[in-house]
């Protein structure tokens, strides 16, 4: 197993955020090129919810940059609430081997 060191990891800001008190919506970040990595660290700030809102963030991928975007199963925070909303970040770690490149 490889350390994890500075040189193995590149940090990428997704930030997709919108206000929560927005209607349902789909809301994208820009696509990820992971070439030439193996692992993929997801950290997902929900905000604050009410009590009648909830967020499921969906992790897709695509062999093209633009392209059309499926759900990679299991890759998914779903049923963000106010009742499990702690103002903590939600974690999500994908073996990226085998899985397409964007």
């Amino acid at each position: 197993m490889t350390p994890i060191t500075h040189e193995n990891i590149k940090v990428l800001g997704c930030n997709a955020s919108h206000d929560l008190s927005q209607a349902a919506g789909t809301f994208l970040s820009s696509a990820i090129d992971t070439l030439g990595f193996r692992e993929a660290l997801f950290i997902v700030y929900a905000g604050t919810h009410s009590a009648t809102g909830d967020s499921t963030i969906t992790v897709t991928e695509c062999d093209t940059s633009g392209g059309t975007y499926a759900a990679i199963t299991g890759a998914a925070f779903v049923n963000i609430t106010a009742s499990n909303d702690v103002g903590e970040p939600f974690v999500g770690r994908i073996n990226l081997d085998g899985r397409k490149r964007y």
